[in-house]
Parts: C-alpha cells; structure tokens; sequence
C-alpha cells in the first residue's frame, strides 16, 4: 500500500495538516459528512446553508441552524461544535468560524479545494470530494486533528482493518491515487484558474443584462455581480454564478439549455433534477418564487471565452422566446 500512503501524505502536505495520519481516506464528502456528524455532541449547531449531506444527518440527529447576520455566524460559548462550508456550493460565498467560537470546528471545504488557500491545522474536522476538484467521483477524504480521541463505536463502515480499524472497507486504490495527482493539479493551477474565472464571471453577467436588458427583462444576481466591486465585498468566490430569472422555472432554463449542449444546474449541481426552491437561497432572504427561479453556473478549468458567449447568447435566445 506504498502508493496509497504517498497519496496520503501528499494531500496532508497540500491542504495543511499536521501529519498523514490525520487523512482518513472515504467516498465522498457525503460519507465523511455523515461520519463527523454522528461523532458530534448533543447541541451542536450547523449552518443554514449546508449541503443536504451534513444537513440532513444534522436533523436527523436534532441539531439546530446558527444565525447568520452580515455574513457572520452568531454562536453562543456554550456550543459544543459548529459545521459550516466555507465556500457556498450555491452562490460562491465564503464563511469562516466565529473569531470568538472555542467549541469544534467542523468544515466542509467540498467547494474550496482548488479555489482557495486551505490549512485544514485551522479546523477539528474537515472533508472533501475528489471529483470537486478535478479528481475521479466516488473517492475523497476527511480530516480528524486528533485521530487518537476516535471510537470505533462511531465507525461508519465496521468489518475490516483498514485506515486503522475506523473505516472497513478495501481502498479505492485508483481513486485514491488520481485523487493525490489532481489535487497537485489544482494547487499548482489555483490562482490562474480564480484569474481566468473573474473574467469569465463577468463577460457572463455582463452580457446577460445587455442582451437581456435590450428586450426590457431584468435577471436578478443572488450576490451582486462582481464587475463593479471587488471579490471581497462579500467574499466569494468567481467560478459560481447564480441568477434569478424572474416569471421562469429554473429548471425549465437547465432542461432548455442541457438539449443545446450546456450543463448548468437549478440549486445544488447534484440535485437539478428537482424542482422545489433551495433552502440556501431562501436561508439567505430570498423569496421561493426567487429560488425556483434560479440556474447556477460554474466556470471549469476547460471552460473557455467562447463557450460562456455561446452560453451566454443562447440563454438570452430562450429567454427570450420563453417571455414573449
């Protein structure tokens, strides 16, 4: 297993740990998501705007939201243990721990790796997915600051002695290894990719409201587009877009644009089929009819000036054709 624990002490160099030993090797952020959750105490608190896999776990195990005001977390000292993603899947918005919180910090950097600078030493928890970040689906990780303090009680899969009893299972080897490279990959490529990203971000929202501004039909932008402010008023983070379109289903704009050829989601990328307003969007004000309204877009590493035209052109053509 030479392969498996360089990979493994790669991604603990890459993203900030301590030691190789605190990475625990997973399926997916789901996997280590349900894992941390069903190791936290009684009271713990999460955010409003979490993903569905630490969402619901947490309500399964009747914890409560932290209140958000100004984009800061509110959490009282008694907490024992907050969660929270620190870039949104949904609008790009990064949050960080109250400075003053003392109790367990558990993070969900799913959306951060290859965007922004990750020291996972900063967090009690943390855990990620490969295919995020240009790695293979199926395979990711979880980090524990102190592995010594784990209870195989609390083990999500029981029934063999790999990663040191906590985590049955034989090791997605491939998975693991691609996982490593790509990590490498987006590390070495993070600050050109958010640069690239900026400019396509705001040809895209640029032309939106030009071309369709020209017929009278006004997009609303769950974070105000980032041409004409800087990338810290909030903070966020440029590869996410997501927008409003007022008197349509969002849903019905991902159906019209995936037959052209475009891959673009309504809410959380792995949820587009489903139309039902998104408890992130309407966690952060705005109304149902708002959220259904709403296509979230995301800027790749492959995607290119051209294809966000090609996008950006045929979502006015339907819009278009839809409204009138």
């Amino acid at each position: 297993m030479h392969q498996v624990e360089e990979a493994r002490k790669n991604i603990a160099n890459l993203l900030g740990a301590e030691d190789a030993s605190q990475i625990f090797f997973t399926s997916g952020a789901t996997e280590s998501a349900n894992w941390v959750i069903n190791m936290m105490p009684e009271g713990t608190l999460i955010s409003p705007y979490e993903h569905n896999a630490i969402r619901e776990p947490a309500l399964r195990r009747g914890f409560g939201f932290a209140e958000c005001k100004d984009g800061k977390f509110i959490v009282t000292a008694d907490c024992p243990a907050f969660c929270t993603l620190t870039v949104c899947n949904e609008t790009g918005l990064i949050y960080d721990f109250p400075e003053a919180f003392q109790g367990i910090k558990v993070a969900d950097i799913t959306q951060a790796v290859g965007k922004v600078k990750i020291n996972l030493s900063d967090y009690d928890f943390a855990f990620w997915a490969a295919h995020k970040f240009g790695g293979p689906q199926g395979v990711g990780g979880l980090y524990i600051k102190d592995p010594k303090k784990l209870d195989r009680a609390d083990s999500p899969i029981i029934g063999g002695s790999h990663e040191g009893g906590f985590r049955g299972g034989t090791y997605n080897v491939p998975g693991i290894i691609a996982m490593s490279y790509a990590l490498t990959k987006a590390e070495e490529t993070r600050e050109a990719y958010c640069e690239k990203s900026k400019k396509l971000h705001c040809a895209l929202a640029s032309t939106l409201e030009e071309g369709l501004g020209a017929f009278g039909y006004e997009p609303k932008f769950a974070v105000p587009r980032c041409c004409n402010v800087t990338w810290d008023s909030p903070a966020r983070v440029p590869q996410i877009l997501t927008i409003f379109f007022p008197r349509l289903i969002g849903q019905t704009l991902v159906t019209e644009l995936g037959n052209k050829g475009f891959a673009i989601s309504s809410g959380p990328a792995c949820s587009s089929a489903e139309v039902k307003p998104s408890h992130t969007l309407t966690a952060l004000g705005y109304s149902e009819w708002d959220a259904v309204s709403a296509i979230r877009i995301s800027f790749g590493h492959e995607t290119t000036l051209e294809s966000t035209m090609e996008l950006a052109q045929t979502l006015i053509d339907v819009v278009k054709r839809l409204t009138n």
